[in-house]
């Protein structure tokens, strides 16, 4: 029977730190050392494990726990203690896509994340680009036509950005 490595019996592994027979660690030393820091990190990590692991001890928190992680609630209700919007994960960035993606000429995604005179001057540039080629096309204006097109051709690109802004406007929102 083998175990761990290929070749090494039940008894090798442990007997020889996990290499073959006649084989040492390129130390020089049989046994294979790991840093100060490794040892902290598996002491801390050997501290925070239960007791036991069975079903009893997962259905009740304080049965089967040492001391120390008697006090502090299980890992399981601390994740689900979360309040406001961020209890729904990623419906906050969903809800910001969908308006971006309806109504950004109106800046309805700016102001659902709270950035409210962003949200403003977006309308105010869709808007004006629009009054000026209106009236540049009824009267006939090149010069109201030529700014609307500029106008227009800012908003689109703001719109185009706006796609990768928002997930940190999200992160940055006071809602979440």
């Amino acid at each position: 029977m083998s175990f761990g490595r290929k070749g090494l019996g039940v008894g090798q592994a442990a007997a020889n730190g996990g290499l073959p027979s006649g084989q040492t660690s390129p130390r020089g030393a049989a046994q294979p050392e790991i840093s100060p820091q490794l040892a902290a990190f598996l002491a801390r990590e050997r501290t925070n494990k239960p007791a036991d692991h069975d079903v009893a001890s997962a259905s009740d928190p304080s049965a089967g726990h040492s001391s120390q992680n008697q006090s502090a609630e299980p890992p399981v209700a601390s994740e689900h203690r979360r309040s406001g919007l961020a209890a729904f994960g990623e419906w906050p960035m969903f809800i910001a896509y969908v308006l971006w993606w309806f109504a950004s000429p109106i800046g309805a995604h700016r102001h659902y994340l709270g950035a409210h005179m962003s949200g403003l001057a977006m309308m105010g540039l869709w808007v004006g680009s629009v009054l000026l080629i209106l009236s540049g096309i009824s009267a006939s204006h090149f010069l109201a036509l030529a700014a609307g097109s500029i106008l227009g051709i800012a908003a689109i690109l703001w719109f185009v950005i706006d796609a990768f802004l928002i997930p940190g406007m999200v992160r940055r929102s006071e809602h979440w």
